[in-house]
């Protein structure tokens, strides 16, 4: 009985730590497969899965064993110790399959972003290791997205200008800036610094179908343009 129970426990130990190496392994193979940053590892996935193969026959085994020592008879005996194995070996393949999707979890969550890069320390500076993003090329500037100095510095998008000859402007943004679109024909003005324009409200854009229906055309455009109402 003494060596049974020795047999069986030392089963059981041999089992669980198969497995659990097994599982481990099994977890960072498929963190590696979904995320190129992450550790790579030691083991093949056939490898891992076979050591975690034979952990749980291991432990299901060393079960078997002990469960030799219940005082049953015949077909009861029998039935117990089948039963007892498959008891163990399901429940190794569950815990195992959890164990494996934390394990899993876990090395992606520690492993870098590939989109980031690590930057070597200074001479003479903290031995500390930081990441950047790549580096980015700024495209040029294009012609319309120089701003136009005529336009107030105070400025918002949607406010409407006028000048002294009596033409209507819309304010609008661009990337460092804002310029003028006039109105109602809606182009982008050349920058003019000798341009002097006065705020005179802003705009409320009205959007009409292209088919009216047969109802008519749509209503006649007021002074500042189509669809564009200044308020004060």
């Amino acid at each position: 009985m003494i060596r049974t129970s020795a047999t069986g426990a030392l089963l059981i130990v041999l089992g669980v730590v198969l497995a659990g190496l097994g599982v481990h392994q099994l977890g960072v193979v498929r963190a590696a497969r979904k995320w190129p940053s992450a550790p790579q590892p030691r083991l093949g996935r056939g490898l891992a899965g076979t050591e975690l193969a034979a952990g749980i026959l291991a432990t299901a085994g060393g079960a078997v064993v002990l469960a030799t020592l219940v005082p049953l008879k015949g077909v009861w005996q029998v039935g117990f110790e089948i039963v007892t194995g498959l008891v163990v070996l399901i429940l190794g393949m569950v815990i195992a399959a959890k164990v494996a999707d934390r394990v899993e979890l876990n090395a992606l969550i520690r492993s870098p972003s590939p989109l980031y890069r690590t930057t070597a320390p200074r001479p003479g500076g903290h031995h500390q290791i930081a990441t950047s993003p790549p580096a980015k090329t700024t495209p040029p500037m294009q012609e319309s997205d120089r701003p136009d100095p005529s336009v107030p510095a105070d400025a918002r998008p949607g406010w409407v200008f006028t000048d002294d000859a009596g033409s209507w402007y819309l304010c609008v943004e661009v990337g460092r800036g804002h310029r003028l679109v006039r109105l109602p024909e809606f182009l982008l003005v050349e920058p003019d610094p000798a341009r002097r324009v006065h705020a005179a409200g802003t705009v409320e854009l009205s959007v009409w179908p292209l088919d009216a229906g047969g109802d008519g055309d749509p209503p006649a455009a007021d002074p500042v343009g189509t669809g564009v109402r200044s308020s004060a």
